[in-house]
């Protein structure tokens, strides 16, 4: 019942949140190599680097899903 309940919680309040801040946006280019420096320092892998990722995941549909819908519960028939 609390696995339920947590799943309801999550999706309406990912429903509820703007994520839409384009003057708090950080471009990974800026702050890579410290971001390398820091995962070396925590033990990382010195032959791995960091890269972009896009997180938006079109569907057949033509709507756009973020990494969030994946992780909260799109279905799979919506997926791309």
């Amino acid at each position: 019942m609390e696995e339920v309940v947590g799943k309801i919680w999550d999706k309406w309040l990912t429903r509820q949140v703007s994520t839409d801040f384009p003057d708090s946006q950080i471009k990974l280019e800026t702050i890579q190599s410290q971001l390398q420096i820091f995962y070396r320092s925590l033990g990382g892998d010195k032959t791995k680097t960091f890269e972009a990722l896009c997180c938006i995941f079109s569907s057949p549909g033509g709507f756009q899903h973020t990494w969030r819908d994946l992780i909260f519960g799109v279905p799979d028939s919506d997926r791309a």
